[in-house]
């Protein structure tokens, strides 16, 4: 995780050092949309997740269902607390990826609006 996270890092800070001086606020985000890099981000996001235990707990609560019986409560919270414990350890991950990601777009997009607002206080 953490070669993702430096590569992450690495890749917006690239992306902010090559952005020329007079951009328009979508170019930047065109870029980082075209580079596949938030692509990667959802893709690590979701790799921390076990889909096939949730996919199993929804698929055995249906076939309880089917049978007549009631789901297993037991089973199903235990899934529940799975699900929420994998999720919580990629959520900071997950954060602080897309803030390296979108802090430089941020910031070209402050200043662009910066140039505006004094370009139209000139006039």
């Amino acid at each position: 995780m953490r070669r993702c996270t430096a590569f992450a890092t690495a890749l917006a800070l690239t992306a902010g050092l090559s952005l020329p001086a007079h951009a328009e606020p979508g170019e930047a985000l065109d870029r980082l949309l075209d580079g596949g890099a938030m692509e990667s981000l959802v893709l690590r996001a979701l790799s921390g997740v076990d889909f096939d235990a949730l996919i199993g707990g929804f698929e055995q609560s249906a076939q309880a269902a089917a049978e007549g019986r009631a789901p297993d409560a037991a089973q199903m919270d235990n899934t529940r607390k799975q699900i929420e414990q994998q999720m919580a350890q990629t959520a900071p991950a997950l954060a602080r990826d897309a803030a390296g990601l979108l802090g430089p777009v941020l910031r070209e997009m402050r200043a662009e609006l910066a140039r505006e607002m004094a370009t139209a206080g000139r006039y």
